[in-house]
């Protein structure tokens, strides 16, 4: 029976605790007041407890006080917790009994817990959690159990075996139980503050909004107006709350006003609507986003809206529209074909087009614009119209193929931009039929079969140079449609493709003038001669510049790579200076090499590559930048860095120019340097090998007296007695007796390779496919070599190699390409090759690599 007692002692408990909760939201008197008031009640529901406890026996009961003690001081403090616990300490020695010692022990004990976990809060109830409040309960009434010891010894254990159980579950939840409606309660209190303050804030911001705020019942009378509201009509808020809105919209809005509010009745419940209103200022374009208000039923109570003054807004709008008109006008009197695009409809066309193409303008307004498009440009004008260009910038002009209603075809050239018609993104633009122009050019495309004769011919005076030509016209072209492409880019993009144009152009110019000449009979063996190192010298050039370009494009790619090797320092330094004596000398010009410091070790360890091409971007533009005086070129030692430098007594720099003279495309302006050349890509591409090799670069530099460029790179020194010396100047090979098979499908390649293995004494095996290279491994007894070409017809060089490495292991294959990418080389070496060549290379390098090979290898037999 102790279960059901214990629960109807709780039960009072319970019900007395709910008139607490009537008494926190009456807020009576001040903080001290209500505490008081709150020690007191929680004394009374504690006493009531005792009045109806479970009696074990006379003078020993049982009964909620220790639940009510320990949650009035979690919840309300120790002072609070004090208080009640003083009330039902007296009640309780009043009582007496064998039970009072254990009695005041649970009260005080139960007081003491509730208080510290107070405490531990800090007071705060929004961090007491659940798990707390069964915490408290649990110590609590473990330590009402022990508090059995204090009983008289006779009925210490028939009271533990009594109520133990019990204590210990059920007390706890009825802990859980209270405390949860408590901490209800004070989510209650907490919520309802949280809900004032948000709609006090909320009410400041409405108050202070700059748009015009108002709510409005279903008759359209004002509920509330905000201040921004009363200060554009110019009237109070007594005088415009219970009036309908509708005297001060403008007459002619009305009816759309009332139309549009309609929308306001059903789901989304909003409406957007612009009417004039007569404000302190007279007539004023108002735009007004409304929203239905709902009551529990789902039906609209009222109405909230947003207002803003658009007045400007509205007449730039009536002004384009009449701009409009004013465009429709010019374009039905235009001699160009005009058209605007909507969603790939045809929405406007003027009468230039329907004369041309046959259609009438009803027939146009029914079709999409890729129902007039040839099938063979269908895709291409896709690509184009699936990316348009932003608002306001144009596409440029595209050539393309249309039919008429007559199912004629014609060359139609389109250029235009993105507009916004009608609120919508379209395309405008203009068309102009170029049907004879583009015959005209047919024609001129077929005079080049004799101009490629002509091009064969000086092929062959000059093998060497077939690939670089090639390479050379195919940038060349990719460089005129980049620079058409370009025409709206960034200054600096535009002015680098102006340069590189020049940069091509020149070297070109030498290349096929010179060429030229060398068909002429009237010049001597010498001077064509002479003509031929000319044409080298300028192919170099290019090829320079190409690798400049393969650069920028390894750079932005991340791809570059640094391949060291040894250096002898001072014999490398003197091949640089020796390679720009010429030049140097032609302009009078000094070229020196300052003595090396005897700290500097002999021997590096670098990328004798990329160490040259930082240096000949250097000293090219000291010579260039140069007009009188010197150029000197040195290094020191700087800790466990050599610092080169090159020091000239040029024009120099401004320091404004200083901090961007290494950003790509970025040249120094003309003032500086009118006649100077170059592609403003050299010295960002010297920053980054110098950075790649593990250094840095500096300038220094004052106007008409000269620059110094100095960079780092670590020392990796190497003893000379570990350096393998070989001396390949003026090597002779011979490589008789030996079968070497090429693989080359270009004419001029093929005379070339011959030329250069002519001297070997060799025994050459060409063919121009890929398959003819797997016939002929099958039909000859011995290949030493395949030298092979990765692009070949009918089957590439690359799964050619794949099947000679498998089925012949050890024969080797030197792949040949006109790729310069690390990537390709990887691929080659992948696929089974041994080594690998670009083009162009010279005989030297050639011969080298094949010497090699064939040391590397047995011959098959």
């Amino acid at each position: 029976m102790i279960v059901l007692d214990l629960i109807y002692n709780l039960a009072i408990i319970v019900s007395f605790i709910t008139l607490i909760f009537f008494f926190d939201r009456l807020r009576i008197g001040n903080i001290k007041l209500r505490r008081l008031i709150q020690g007191v009640l929680f004394g009374a529901a504690a006493i009531l407890g005792i009045l109806k406890p479970f009696y074990l026996t006379e003078g020993l009961f049982f009964d909620g006080r220790t639940v009510v003690l320990s949650l009035s001081a979690l919840f309300y403090g120790p002072v609070v917790g004090l208080l009640s616990a003083l009330m039902v300490a007296i009640v309780r020695i009043i009582i007496g009994g064998v039970g009072i010692w254990m009695g005041l022990a649970t009260i005080f004990s139960a007081h003491i817990i509730g208080s510290l976990f107070y405490t531990y809060f800090k007071g705060d109830d929004q961090k007491i959690k659940y798990t707390h409040i069964l915490l408290v309960g649990l110590i609590t009434h473990i330590l009402m159990v022990l508090s059995i010891l204090l009983l008289p010894k006779s009925t210490q254990k028939e009271t533990f075996d009594t109520i133990a159980v019990t204590v210990l579950i059920a007390y706890p939840l009825a802990t859980l139980l209270i405390g949860a409606i408590l901490k209800t309660h004070f989510n209650i209190i907490h919520f309802s503050k949280e809900i004032k303050q948000k709609e006090g804030q909320y009410r400041l911001i409405v108050e202070n909004q700059s748009e015009l705020v108002v709510k409005v019942d279903n008759e359209g009378r004002f509920l509330y107006v905000n201040p921004t509201y009363c200060a554009t009509f110019g009237k109070t808020e007594d005088e415009l709350i219970g009036n309908t809105f509708l005297p001060l919209v403008h007459p002619e809005d009305r009816a759309h006003t009332m139309e549009a509010m309609k929308a306001l009745y059903k789901p989304p419940y909003e409406c957007f609507v612009k009417q004039r209103a007569l404000t302190e200022k007279g007539w004023r374009w108002i735009a007004w986003a409304d929203k239905g208000i709902l009551d529990d039923n789902g039906k609209v109570t009222s109405v909230i809206g947003v207002g803003r003054d658009i007045t400007e807004a509205q007449l730039t709008l009536m002004a384009l529209e009449e701009s409009e008109n004013k465009f429709r006008s010019l374009a039905e009197t235009s001699e160009a074909g005009i058209f605007i695009l909507q969603n790939e409809q045809i929405i406007y066309t003027n009468n230039r087009i329907l004369e041309g193409w046959g259609y009438t303008i009803e027939e146009l307004y029914m079709m999409k614009y890729e129902d007039i498009i040839h099938p063979d440009h269908k895709e291409l004008m896709k690509e184009i119209f699936k990316n348009p260009p932003i608002e306001g910038k144009r596409f440029k002009n595209y050539n393309f193929k249309v039919l008429t209603k007559f199912g004629e075809t014609r060359w139609v050239t389109c250029s235009g931009s993105r507009i916004d018609f009608q609120g919508k993104p379209a395309l405008i633009g203009t068309a102009m039929d170029i049907t004879q122009m583009h015959n005209l050019i047919e024609e001129l495309e077929a005079t080049k079969d004799e101009l490629y004769q002509r091009n064969q011919e000086l092929q062959q005076l000059n093998e060497n140079l077939s690939t670089s030509l090639r390479n050379i016209q195919q940038l060349n072209l990719n460089l005129e449609v980049a620079k058409a492409k370009a025409e709206e880019s960034d200054r600096l993009k535009s002015t680098f493709l102006a340069n590189m144009s020049h940069e091509i152009r020149t070297p070109m110019n030498a290349i096929l003038g010179f060429s030229d000449l060398l068909l002429l009979p009237s010049y001597s063996n010498q001077e064509k001669e002479n003509f031929v190192r000319t044409i080298i010298n300028n192919a170099e050039h290019l090829l320079e510049l190409i690798n400049d370009i393969i650069d920028l494009s390894k750079i932005e790619a991340g791809t570059i790579k640094i391949n060291k090797k040894q250096i002898h320092l001072e014999s490398f330094l003197q091949e640089i200076i020796g390679s720009f004596q010429m030049l140097a000398h032609q302009k009078n010009l000094q070229l020196l090499l300052m003595p090396l410091p005897s700290d500097i070790p002999s021997m590096i360890n670098s990328d004798p590559i990329r160490l040259k091409q930082v240096f000949n971007n250097l000293i090219t533009n000291a010579i260039n930048y140069t007009d009188t005086g010197s150029i000197g070129i040195g290094c020191m030692l700087e800790e466990s860095f050599i610092r080169f430098f090159i020091h000239d007594t040029g024009t120099g720099i401004s320091p404004t120019e200083l901090d961007k003279i290494f950003e790509r495309f970025y040249q120094i302006p003309k003032a500086q340097g009118q006649s100077r050349s170059g592609t403003g890509i050299g010295l960002s591409i010297v920053k980054t090998l110098v950075n790649l090799m593990g250094g840095q670069i500096e300038v220094q530099s004052e106007v008409g007296k000269g620059s110094t460029f100095s960079f780092t790179i670590p020392i990796d020194e190497i003893h000379e007695s570990k350096i393998e010396k070989t001396n390949k100047i003026n090597m002779t090979y011979n490589f008789e007796g030996k079968n070497i098979l090429i693989a080359e499908d270009d004419y001029t390649n093929r005379i070339l390779l011959e030329a250069m293995l002519q001297s070997t004494k060799a025994q050459l095996t060409i063919v121009t496919n890929g398959q003819d290279v797997l016939k002929i491994m099958e039909e000859v007894s011995r290949i030493d070599l395949v030298l092979l070409d990765i692009r070949m017809p009918e089957m590439n060089g690359l799964e050619v190699a794949s099947i000679i490495r498998l089925n012949y292991p050890n024969i080797p294959i030197l792949a040949q390409t006109a790729y310069a990418f690390d990537n390709d080389r990887e691929a080659a070496l992948a696929a089974g090759c041994d080594d690998y060549i670009s083009k162009p290379f010279r005989r030297e390098e050639i011969l080298e690599k094949i010497h090699h090979l064939l040391n590397k290898y047995s011959p098959k037999q």
